[in-house]
């Protein structure tokens, strides 16, 4: 498989940012459960965006005259029986910033509407969190960041340890551990990609930061990514900035 078969890359960040901002909104307006990432790839560019076009305010970023007039003729409300919830979380219970606070906080307008329809992992049950997943044919969408360190290429946790099948408990690397103050997690197996309900994944990938390890899960399909390229292509779609294929061209 070529390399650009699954990726839809991006000059500019804002560009990806709006691009990914616009497939939420729309998933946002339908049925089903999302699956939602915590970090920076998401906080920092995508999930405000998603947040101020179910303001009040609305939507008034998107960069051209076109995107803004497909979103005016949008309902600016979130579908009834939506449900979100996200993929890992970290386990320690003395930690206030947990993952699911942190979406939370990025997209206070999105979660005023969603109400009870959020599921925050329990870090003391993977089975409650296995039996959410489950629940009405799993999933519709995943929704992903992806790891910086190449040896693992991971999505959620997935990779980072090993390629776990089911929701497990992951000891994470010592850089992940340094990055996130925190030595284990609860992260999604890889059972979620078969639900019967899953429509599309997507990854995104920004920054140079990301570029050894997008090239080495194009090579390597026991990181968490390469997993997802090996197997389930059928349903992935990568979206990366020019600094994250600087080393796939």
């Amino acid at each position: 498989m070529q390399k650009t078969d699954l990726i839809k890359s991006y000059r500019l960040v804002s560009e990806l940012d709006e691009a990914v901002a616009s497939l939420l909104i729309e998933d946002f307006q339908k049925e089903g459960l999302v699956l939602l990432p915590a970090g920076n790839t998401f906080e920092k560019g995508i999930y405000p965006l998603v947040n101020d076009y179910f303001s009040i305010e609305g939507f008034k970023t998107l960069s051209t005259d076109e995107q803004r007039d497909v979103f005016n003729h949008q309902q600016r409300k979130v579908h009834d029986n939506l449900r979100l919830s996200h993929l890992d979380e970290l386990c320690d219970e003395g930690k206030e910033n947990t993952f699911s606070s942190q979406i939370k906080a990025s997209m206070s307008e999105v979660f005023k509407q969603v109400g009870e329809n959020f599921y925050p992992i329990n870090i003391k049950s993977a089975k409650d969190f296995e039996l959410y997943l489950s629940q009405g044919g799993g999933p519709r969408k995943i929704y992903f960041g992806l790891g910086a360190d190449p040896a693992n290429a991971h999505v959620a946790f997935i990779g980072e340890e090993f390629i776990n099948s089911t929701v497990t408990r992951i000891n994470l690397s010592e850089s992940a551990s340094d990055v996130l103050e925190c030595k284990e997690a609860l992260t999604i197996g890889t059972d979620v990609f078969d639900s019967t309900n899953l429509e599309r994944i997507v990854v995104v990938a920004k920054g140079s930061n990301k570029a050894e390890s997008l090239k080495a899960s194009f090579s390597d399909s026991e990181t968490g990514l390469g997993f997802l390229i090996e197997n389930y292509s059928n349903k992935l779609e990568i979206h990366a900035d020019f600094e994250a294929m600087d080393l796939l061209k």
